[in-house]
């Protein structure tokens, strides 16, 4: 798959207004077709563009409530995966986050990021930032002690089945 060359321009985009998501839509569709290397089918063109629509539309003046306009960087996660641009997804991940820590919730953010990026129950953190809250150290962690469970799994369910 191609990396699309606006992809440091998702991950940096700053969005804080209904009309700056539309804006940002129509580049996350441009990289999508560009990493599958193809243009999108009829149907999914219609999708994406009545997801601007619908940004344009909750907006007050172009400004738009904050926790629906973080709406839609999960939807243009979903969208992207399921379209088959991983890279692209990761990038409105990065976005997402840029968005909870400086529009949506700046004292969230600030609160999960001093905690060390380890969230604890009493901070509400939306998913589409979550993505990005794990370390390198983390996931590490997740894959040397998830894989031998699951090795181990499989393991003695062969050994005790009849």
């Amino acid at each position: 798959m191609p990396t699309p060359s606006n992809l440091s321009v998702i991950q940096n985009y700053q969005v804080r207004t209904g009309a700056e998501m539309k804006s940002f839509i129509s580049v996350v569709k441009s990289a999508i077709e560009e990493e599958r290397g193809g243009a999108l089918d009829n149907t999914s063109a219609l999708e994406i563009s009545r997801m601007g629509e619908a940004v344009a539309m909750t907006g007050r003046g172009g400004a738009g409530d904050p926790k629906t306009i973080a709406s839609f960087f999960g939807t243009l996660r979903d969208f992207a995966s399921g379209k088959g641009a991983p890279q692209t997804s990761a990038a409105v991940v990065s976005a997402a986050k840029w968005f909870w820590c400086n529009v949506e919730d700046p004292a969230a953010c600030s609160a999960a990021s001093s905690a060390g990026t380890s969230i604890t129950s009493a901070v509400s953190v939306p998913a589409y930032a979550r993505q990005t809250m794990l370390t390198t150290k983390q996931k590490q962690m997740l894959l040397y002690v998830g894989v031998p469970v699951l090795l181990t799994s499989i393991g003695v369910y062969f050994i005790l089945r009849k």
